[in-house]
């Protein structure tokens, strides 16, 4: 099964990202373990990292197209490009795990994608830690 992890990559400042980033790492690591997995997070060593936005979209949408799962980790309420990723991903009607710590964080319309995609699930947990991991695990391998 092809899964795509979307994270907020330049929202945060480098000590803040690496810290997050093994937290995301984590995440796919566990997820690789029974699925491929395409996250851009595992190739931006640091933020200035970037490719350029017209690369980025061609690559990311390309790989949203070939997966069977769109999972979003949404750590806080913050403008980010994991929030373009995640209306393609719905509009293509692939099933979308987002994993926040409150559904409140997430913006208005994302708080109701279970009326639009039935397949979708939103996950509230603090930490993305070994308990929030399994629930995203146990979902992906029915």
């Amino acid at each position: 099964m092809n899964v795509f992890i979307s994270s907020p990559i330049s929202s945060f400042n480098s000590q803040e990202y690496k810290k997050y980033k093994s937290h995301v790492l984590q995440l796919i690591d566990q997820i690789k373990q029974n699925h491929y997995v395409f996250s851009e997070i595992e190739t931006i060593k640091d933020i200035a990292d970037y490719d350029q936005p017209c690369d980025s979209i061609c690559i990311d949408f390309d790989q949203i197209k070939k997966s069977d799962y769109f999972i979003m980790y949404y750590p806080f309420a913050l403008p980010t490009s994991s929030l373009i990723e995640l209306g393609y991903a719905l509009a293509i009607d692939i099933p979308v795990i987002i994993v926040t710590p409150s559904i409140k964080c997430l913006p208005y319309l994302a708080q109701g994608i279970k009326g639009i995609n039935s397949t979708s699930t939103i996950i509230e947990t603090k930490v993305l830690d070994e308990t929030a991991i399994n629930k995203i695990k146990n979902i992906i391998d029915q």
